[in-house]
């Protein structure tokens, strides 16, 4: 059963051309696959990292944008920035270990389009699981950085409200008012 090609957009021909070769493809010899299913996967590959890969990265630069203001506003450690990202890495990495019984039934359906559906399911959980381990990567890295003292004490020093406002006024303020204007301005739909 031949799989139908998925139609591409400019941004995925280039994941296609430049990312995917990058990834480990040392996982075995696979006797029932021929190039052109393959290419159908890479295909379902790129689709799912620009989906996927997206969402995390919108995602991982709207808290990052929060905390920056919050550390302009009152003194926040460069810890944080390295904990953040590693907390938000690793929900990334849980997500895709989650089934509901839907989902888990959906598995067993027979016929192309269930192929498609699987080849399109795991793409998802290989997408995330790299981002995951790469934010984890740079989440670690920025934490040693900050524990060698490598980062400054902060990133920014400005610390306007530091004594003037409680720093948790300031949280649920900044969170209120960023995720906000974020949602506005980056709503994450293509």
């Amino acid at each position: 059963m031949r799989l139908e090609q998925p139609e591409l957009s400019a941004q995925e021909k280039r994941i296609k051309k430049w990312i995917l070769p990058n990834l480990n493809a040392d996982l075995g010899d696979f006797e029932d696959t021929n190039e052109a299913d393959i290419d159908v996967a890479e295909s379902i590959l790129a689709q799912e990292y620009r989906k996927h890969g997206g969402d995390n990265i919108r995602i991982l630069v709207k808290i990052l944008l929060l905390t920056a203001c919050y550390d302009i506003l009152h003194v926040l450690p460069p810890i944080i920035y390295g904990l953040l990202l590693s907390s938000v890495a690793s929900i990334s990495l849980a997500i895709p270990a989650l089934h509901t019984p839907e989902s888990l039934a959906g598995t067993v359906i027979g016929g192309e389009q269930s192929t498609k559906k699987r080849i399109r399911y795991r793409a998802e959980e290989s997408v995330k699981t790299n981002v995951g381990m790469v934010g984890i990567a740079i989440g670690f890295a920025v934490q040693i950085l900050a524990v060698i003292g490598v980062i400054d004490t902060e990133v920014f020093a400005n610390n306007i409200l530091t004594g003037a406002v409680p720093s948790v006024v300031s949280a649920v303020f900044l969170a209120t008012v960023v995720v906000y204007v974020l949602s506005l301005v980056w709503s994450g739909s293509d």
